[in-house]
């Protein structure tokens, strides 16, 4: 019979540190952007050991919480909060929205490394794209800096009834398109039949 693990009753110190680890994670990653592996690059730990720590798996050492500290103290101070550039607004979003950049590429539909190499313009095409996919995001805050970072919620539901329709448009396409392969496939079977017929 194997032996189970059983990690011992989590105090509530042990509790405080992990949350305020995470807390301090959040805000580099907001303010930076940075993302976690990154900032354990920063404080000189291995992603995987921040990670641990950061879900309660192991208690967060004294000096990982002086260290993420004095990171977000670091980044605090270059923090603005008036991001000046496009690729500091995206950064910001994607930030926000807790995924990768290369997640965030991938599901607007831009090449590799695109956030990386972006300068202080972005076409209406790609801008387009990234507003279908991210319909929370403020497309004219991430072009031009003004306004908010998110839509309103009329915005983002205008754009889920436009989803809405565009599906029942797609479902309806799909049903007229299997109703003329049935028909197809009638016609290639009398075909098929006469054929037959004449041999």
């Amino acid at each position: 019979m194997a032996k189970s693990f059983r990690r011992p009753a989590v105090t509530e110190e042990e509790i405080a540190k992990r949350d305020k680890a995470n807390a301090l994670c959040q805000s580099i990653a907001y303010k930076g952007p940075m993302r976690r592996k990154d900032i354990a690059y920063h404080i000189g730990v291995d992603a995987a050991s921040l990670s641990t720590w950061t879900r309660g798996l192991s208690v967060v050492p004294d000096y990982v919480i002086d260290r993420l500290a004095d990171l977000e103290k670091r980044v605090s101070a270059s923090y603005t909060g008036n991001e000046s550039t496009l690729k500091e607004r995206m950064r910001k979003y994607i930030a926000y929205r807790g995924i990768t950049i290369n997640s965030f590429e991938v599901a607007a539909g831009l090449s590799s490394g695109y956030v990386a190499s972006i300068g202080n313009s972005i076409y209406d095409v790609t801008l387009g794209k990234i507003g279908k996919v991210f319909p929370d995001l403020n497309t004219e805050w991430l072009k031009t800096g003004k306004g908010e970072m998110l839509n309103g919620y009329a915005v983002i539901e205008a754009a889920q009834k436009d989803a809405s329709v565009r599906v029942t448009e797609l479902e309806a396409e799909v049903k007229k398109l299997r109703e003329e392969n049935e028909a197809l496939r009638s016609q290639n079977s009398r075909l098929v039949e006469r054929l037959l017929k004449e041999e």
